[in-house]
């Protein structure tokens, strides 16, 4: 039985949980601190995946746009 961590939206609430052939069972908590198993789980086919975290920011490094430099000047 192959087991992965996802990233889901359900009933408009963002959780995270173990999804193990077709059903995800539902943990709180910080997912790579001590997540906690809640005892629910929830077919895949009602959730919507998302991506495996939240970026919390983006970084851009001006010198990979060298061309778009020049444009500004």
């Amino acid at each position: 039985m192959t087991e992965r961590w996802v990233r889901f939206e359900h009933a408009g609430t963002t959780r995270f949980g173990v999804l193990r052939d077709d059903r995800i069972t539902i943990f709180e908590g910080d997912m790579f601190g001590a997540p906690r198993e809640t005892g629910d789980s929830v077919e895949l086919a009602a959730v919507k995946l998302l991506t495996p975290t939240a970026p919390s920011k983006m970084i851009a490094l001006w010198n990979n746009f060298h061309a778009l430099w020049a444009k500004v000047e």
